[in-house]
């Protein structure tokens, strides 16, 4: 299996799954979204309902999951630039703001 830095965006998403959070509220916002139980996700994205954290991306929360794991992937691949791995042209064609940093 390749390392995280060496996939393409499509291929990390289908083995780098991002993990969904639920806010944690006070009394007083619990009581505000008490009719939350009953809507579907989407409505539940839209008010903040529950979040999105990645492995790849500690310490940040996303919206969305596709943002979480897309994210995580420009954090891999960044890092492995400034490393000094090897990252495939594949890869750097989906940041060419990043392939600058490996050219110098």
């Amino acid at each position: 299996m390749a390392e995280p830095w060496e996939m393409t965006l499509e291929e990390f998403r289908k083995t780098h799954k991002a993990t969904r959070c639920f806010q944690r509220y006070d009394h007083n916002a619990r009581a505000d979204r008490q009719a939350s139980h009953r809507m579907g996700h989407r409505q539940r994205e839209a008010i903040g309902e529950y979040f999105y954290v990645h492995d790849f991306a500690p310490g940040l929360a996303f919206p969305s999951q596709g943002r979480a794991v897309s994210a995580a992937h420009r954090n891999v691949v960044e890092r492995a630039i400034k490393d000094g791995l090897p990252v495939p042209v594949a890869v750097l064609v989906q940041y060419p703001d990043l392939s600058q940093l490996q050219t110098i």
